[in-house]
């Protein structure tokens, strides 16, 4: 009996063993390819980066057709230069006004729907530009309507790169805004062929349908799904997460090496303005025909197209740090500046164009990296709000420091010997920022990647099974932040 008894509690073993099979051992290896593609920069990230592609694409055309916008203003409005020159200032204003709404929005929601209503917004400003009877309407719909809704749009862009890429983060801004780039090859040329058959009124309500396709593009821009799974909260850790996020978030305010974003955005902007309004001016005024003159922007494009495309791989690489790679675009571009009134000849024009273009759209992608790495991907939404509130602000100055050198001093020289000077000056105060790391005691950066490797990082022991329960949870839930060295080092 007890033999009997053991045989069939070993044939009951048996199979439970075979039912149930023992679980596979996974390796090391498949565990980090699974973490690799379901992270950062993998396939994820660059589906969205191709969706933002298009829609920066979209959303550049009105910018890029600038110049086909203002002769249809003054031919179909019959209207002085100065009052046709109203609502495409505004949408530039009304663009980065935006940020100060946008960046808070996307600091507080997911992007997708943030950007859907931006790209609504922009669309009815353009449609609703057919009813448009006079400036004043026309600079409601175009130029406040149609601007802020580009402006909560590219705040979206670069909040969704910042949160999708990390090490080829350089990369991902330069081909998207390269899209935005590749817009004034198509949208110029394609509205003066719609101007031929059609009037200017129904030329903007095309257009205004072409632009919708944002909305759908948009629906297809989703948060990091590495960082969508949250545990549950009870209603005190939510308040918690929320206070200690925002806290965070205006932390920046504080530290002075935000100042010094600023007023590089500022200055390099202002420049940028500058020559692309009075580029065409400028070459006719040194004596080149007004083809020649309008070729000029094809040149700077294409130019523009390879610094955003091409040099960002090298910081993404290591061969040199995105900081540093900032400070050289600013010193260069500043000197280029300067020699534009220096040139005699049209293919010494030509040429000072192509290299200064080069640098110029490297910095204004490199630049969005450097914020991103200093501030903080957090952080970043509010920042870029504030950055666009500023240099909105500068907007509305630009118009007057325009015409006083048009039509009072009657030269771009001193205009561009200004613009380039302050160029310089932001790439030098960068140089000094660079210079002195190794006596400064303390950082003023906020961020933790690679761009920050000069900084001195010392590690410190992690105590964080100390903390509280809800303090646990505000460091474990903090929203898209890079927080993978900041639980285990301490930045002095």
């Amino acid at each position: 009996m007890l033999q009997q008894n053991a045989t069939s509690d070993l044939l009951n073993t048996q199979e439970k063993n075979v039912s149930n099979p023992a679980p596979k051992c996974v390796s090391n290896n498949d565990n980090s390819e699974s973490s690799r593609r379901k992270g950062p920069d993998g396939p994820e990230s660059i589906r969205i980066g191709v969706y933002c592609l298009f829609v920066a694409f979209l959303c550049s055309a009105g910018f890029r057709s600038a110049g086909f916008l203002y002769m249809g203003i003054m031919d179909t409005y019959i209207v002085s230069h100065k009052d046709a020159s109203w609502p495409l200032s505004v949408i530039g204003a009304i663009t980065n006004l935006a940020g100060v709404i946008a960046g808070p929005l996307c600091q507080r929601y997911p992007t997708r729907p943030v950007m859907c209503c931006g790209a609504v917004a922009a669309s009815a400003g353009m449609i609703l530009s057919f009813w448009a009877q006079n400036i004043a309407q026309l600079t409601l719909s175009l130029g406040i309507l149609y601007g802020f809704g580009c402006g909560v749009v590219f705040t979206g862009i670069n909040v969704a790169l910042s949160q999708h890429f990390d090490k080829y983060r350089a990369v991902a801004y330069g081909v998207v805004y390269a899209g935005s780039t590749m817009a004034s090859f198509v949208f110029p040329n394609l509205l003066l062929a719609l101007s031929l058959e059609y009037s200017f009124r129904n030329v903007l309500l095309i257009f205004g349908g072409i632009i919708t396709n944002m909305f759908a593009l948009a629906l297809c821009i989703k948060e990091p799904s590495w960082t969508a799974a949250r545990p549950s909260k009870t209603i005190e850790q939510k308040d918690s997460v929320k206070k200690a996020t925002i806290r965070e978030a205006f932390d920046i305010f504080r530290k002075p090496i935000f100042y010094v974003l600023l007023v590089s955005n500022i200055f390099f902007q202002y420049g940028f303005d500058a020559f692309m309004t009075t580029l065409v001016d400028f070459a006719v005024e040194r004596g080149a025909t007004l083809q020649q003159a309008v070729n000029l922007l094809p040149w700077f494009s294409a130019a523009d197209v390879v610094g955003r495309g091409l040099f960002p791989i090298m910081a993404d690489r290591g061969l040199i740090d995105r900081t540093k790679f900032i400070m050289t675009c600013y010193i260069l571009t500043g000197v280029f500046t300067l020699l534009l009134p220096a040139t005699n000849t049209y293919t010494e024009l030509v040429l000072c164009i192509l290299l200064m273009g080069s640098f110029c759209g490297c910095a204004a992608v490199m630049f969005l990296c450097v914020v991103s790495d200093i501030i903080g991907v957090s952080r970043f939404p509010l920042a870029i709000g504030t950055l666009g509130l500023t240099n909105g602000g500068f907007y509305f100055t630009k118009p007057f420091f325009f015409g006083y050198f048009c039509d009072v001093v009657q030269s771009y020289d001193g205009m561009f010997h200004m613009t380039g000077t302050l160029t310089l000056f932001v790439g030098l105060v960068w140089l000094c920022i660079i210079g002195s790391k190794r006596s400064r005691k303390h950082s003023f950066f906020l961020g933790t990647s690679s761009c920050c490797k000069f900084l001195k990082v010392l590690p410190v022991q992690d105590n964080r099974n100390q903390l509280p329960e809800v303090t646990v949870s505000a460091i474990n839930l903090q929203h898209n932040d890079n927080l993978k060295a900041q639980s285990s080092h301490r930045i002095v």
